[in-house]
């Protein structure tokens, strides 16, 4: 699968790559620190040229990666994902949905920058009853810049989305017109500081949290890329430590990791098609 990603990847950058471009490596490396047989805590970074991930990145417009990042952190940042076990130790990407109220209805008209209002899961976090809590929380996604949470006579307000109850969040929004975007009303109005919060298709969209030694803020498919090749090493040079994880008796990641792969042969295709198709400077 991930040599299937990497073949795409010249392929995207064939198409959309302007002038002469060359790539040679994956510009990935295992990172060369102890991780103690725990597959969540195996750790890739890039390499100083920066193969054909490199390029790829720098053709979808998206941030790179710039340190060293364990596999468990990608894992938990991968929208629709579910998350490791154990994975405790890493922020998880978070859904957002249309308000369920209709007195917060999701693409109002009352003006460029207006608020509106979403619904976020915090899938994974510990069960928070204070604002200004949520609001910490949510100010370490990028994504979520500038929002805040709405509360009524102080109290958090809740509405049920598919991944569970998501709290109530005032959204700032920019007049799209402006930046010579269509408007086509519904979810896709929303952007915050530009960018765009959408996945694949449906209304949801997804908040994703910075990963690795250096802070990264990457697109689902480079998230989905990196965490490929490091499962890709595992299983060519630590054969020991793979079958173990995968070991549905004795491995408490075994089940979530065999789901993961799953949902790869059906998640990846998508993401690189889109990747293919859309138009340069985009985010998948």
């Amino acid at each position: 699968m991930y040599y299937a990603v990497h073949q795409a990847g010249k392929a995207i950058a064939a198409a959309w790559a302007e002038g002469e471009w060359r790539a040679t490596g994956h510009g990935l490396s295992q990172d060369s620190r102890e991780w103690q047989d725990d597959i969540l805590r195996f750790r890739v970074k890039p390499q100083k040229t920066p193969g054909v991930f490199g390029i790829v990145a720098g053709t979808l417009g998206t941030a790179r990666l710039t340190g060293r990042v364990e596999l468990g952190a990608l894992w938990s940042a991968l929208p629709e994902a579910s998350p490791p076990a154990g994975g405790d130790s890493w922020p998880l990407a978070l859904p957002v949905y249309p308000f369920s109220n209709a007195a917060y209805p999701l693409s109002s008209e009352e003006g460029a920058g207006a608020p509106s209002w979403v619904s976020v899961c915090l899938r994974g976090q510990p069960a928070l009853v204070d604002a200004e809590a949520v609001n910490r929380l949510l100010a370490t996604y990028p994504g979520a810049a500038d929002t805040r949470v709405t509360t009524y006579q102080g109290n958090l307000q809740f509405s049920p989305t598919p991944w569970g109850p998501g709290i109530g969040v005032m959204w700032p929004r920019t007049d799209m017109q402006e930046q010579g975007k269509p408007s086509s009303g519904g979810p896709s109005r929303f952007y915050v500081h530009d960018r765009p919060l959408a996945y694949r298709s449906g209304e949801e969209r997804w908040l994703i949290p910075r990963v690795g030694h250096g802070s990264d803020w990457l697109s689902p498919i480079l998230l989905w890329w990196i965490l490929l090749f490091g499962l890709s090493l595992l299983a060519r040079y630590e054969p020991v430590a793979w079958r173990a994880a995968l070991d549905l008796d004795q491995s408490p990641v075994a089940d979530p990791l065999t789901q993961l792969l799953d949902d790869a042969l059906v998640i990846v295709p998508a993401l690189l098609f889109d990747a293919a198709t859309q138009d340069r400077g985009s985010i998948p």
